[in-house]
């Protein structure tokens, strides 16, 4: 067989978080959900160390050796669309999401030692933390971009960021109020993927055999698992969009207030992705070097914000 190696941080947080992981997709793997990664459990399972000055002992899938922390999974058959699914490959999707997102429920259901995946019925945490994002893009803080755009030496990324923000600037009230009008909404919330997007789903013909990168797992609600993944798939496709969100909403009998939620979370995927690559280039000052993948990149997104329109199916 085949395996995926991952390398951690040495950090005790970080490992239980992934020993976590690990329990949840070994117990889909017994419920026969075949694409989800297999965790590989090390020969010497118990670690311990120091961390922030507090000693550690956990006992999973972690593996520590000559100081750095690993941990293996299955590598998945298959491979990701390169461009859109076809409508088996979609409802193929859609009924493993759904098996996915059930199961996950019950384990988050009978699992009291691991509460921050426990099913819960509150305000959702990604709405919170995009309402967050969306108050702190003022009107300095845009110009701010602007300006580092402007001295940019390489033109293409500061031209990219120009059309970007004059877009974010048109949308941007109503982005604000599409998110604040579900914020405080109380939503079922259970474990999902988060990160789910277009090189993370794999097929083999019309057969998904892969559901990979598990890294970002968190507690919210199961809308997080498809509005990333239909943007790359369609792109600025509104009309694809909104049927393949429509047909996501009937799948999981999502209510009113839920497919505003869903609204909103493709708003905010279309409006704020480009935003991660411009303020790791002029705030956070964590992108030197700026490649020719990262550049098709942000045009992708870029023309997708510009493409923008609430998407209404057929």
């Amino acid at each position: 067989r085949c395996w995926a190696l991952r390398q951690l941080p040495d950090d005790a947080d970080i490992f239980r978080r992934f020993n976590a992981i690990g329990r949840l997709q070994l117990w889909l793997r017994e419920q026969g959900l075949e694409f989800v990664p297999e965790p590989l459990m090390p020969v010497r399972r118990l670690i311990t160390g120091q961390s922030a000055g507090t000693k550690y002992s956990i006992n999973g899938f972690v593996c520590v050796e000559d100081g750095r922390a690993w941990m293996m999974e299955s590598w998945m058959s298959g491979h990701c669309l390169t461009g859109e699914p076809s409508s088996s490959q979609l409802q193929e999707t859609l009924r493993r999401l759904n098996d996915l997102h059930d199961a996950m429920k019950r384990y988050s259901e009978r699992s009291p030692e691991l509460p921050w995946i426990q099913y819960r019925r509150d305000s959702s945490p990604g709405v919170r933390r995009r309402v967050v994002l969306a108050s702190e893009l003022t009107r300095v803080k845009l110009r701010e971009l602007e300006v580092g755009a402007s001295q940019d030496q390489n033109q293409t990324f500061g031209q990219l960021t120009f059309r970007f923000l004059e877009s974010l600037r048109r949308k941007l009230p109503e982005l604000r109020s599409r998110l604040s009008r579900v914020a405080e909404v109380a939503f079922s919330l259970q474990p999902v993927i988060r990160d789910l997007w277009r090189p993370h789903v794999l097929f083999t013909g019309d057969t998904l055999t892969g559901l990979i990168d598990w890294a970002a797992m968190d507690c919210d609600h199961v809308a997080f698992d498809v509005t990333r993944l239909f943007r790359s798939w369609y792109g600025s496709g509104n009309r694809q969009i909104a049927e393949a969100l429509d047909l996501f909403a009937n799948h999981r009998g999502l209510n009113l207030e839920e497919r505003q939620l869903l609204e909103a979370l493709d708003m905010a995927t279309v409006m704020l992705s480009p935003l991660t690559w411009v303020r790791r280039r002029y705030e956070e000052r964590t992108l030197s070097v700026v490649t020719e993948d990262v550049l098709r990149r942000l045009e992708e997104l870029v023309v997708i914000a510009e493409g923008y329109c609430e998407p209404t199916s057929a």
